[in-house]
């Protein structure tokens, strides 16, 4: 018996499997100490809500919601479960910007994380990360300084 045959939100096979598969990674990770990715999840105390511990549950809020192929489950606070309160969907590049190991940098009172920052900049990615990372610069001119930082005069 496989529980992804039970269908009855009118999604084509390929798309249950792939809604029904997101739901049991989710759970897997939340609640399994062998998965791969515990340490990120459950060991930091993010849990499944009871309510979604049920696939068909979590698969009919998803549906409602809007899920679709392209689209994925992305917890709004990344510190706290999945719930449906705390859940949202959206695509996945959006997603890619929520992770907690991104860099976040505030300009103007408004935090975005530095591949967000350089999409709006049309500046290269692997320079701003670089001159974070591998060069420790915080403040943002010099992250999103145009030339070379060799030749830049400090007054």
């Amino acid at each position: 018996f496989v529980q992804w045959r039970k269908n009855p939100f009118g999604l084509s096979e390929t798309d249950y499997k792939k809604i029904y598969n997101s739901w049991w990674n989710m759970k897997n990770r939340c609640s399994n100490p062998k998965s791969q990715r515990f340490y990120s999840y459950g060991e930091r105390g993010i849990t499944l809500c009871e309510e979604w511990m049920d696939s068909q549950v979590f698969i009919g809020w998803a549906v409602k919601n809007g899920w679709r192929p392209g689209l994925t489950i992305e917890r709004i606070d990344v510190n706290k479960g999945y719930s449906p309160e705390n859940c949202t969907i959206i695509p996945y590049a959006l997603q890619a910007q929520n992770k907690t190991t991104n860099i976040r940098i505030k300009i103007n009172g408004e935090e975005k994380c530095l591949s967000e920052w350089c999409r709006i900049f049309n500046f290269p990615f692997k320079r701003a990360w670089k001159r974070y990372h591998m060069f420790g610069y915080r403040d943002v001119e010099t992250i999103f300084y145009e030339g070379d930082l060799r030749r830049r005069s400090v007054s």
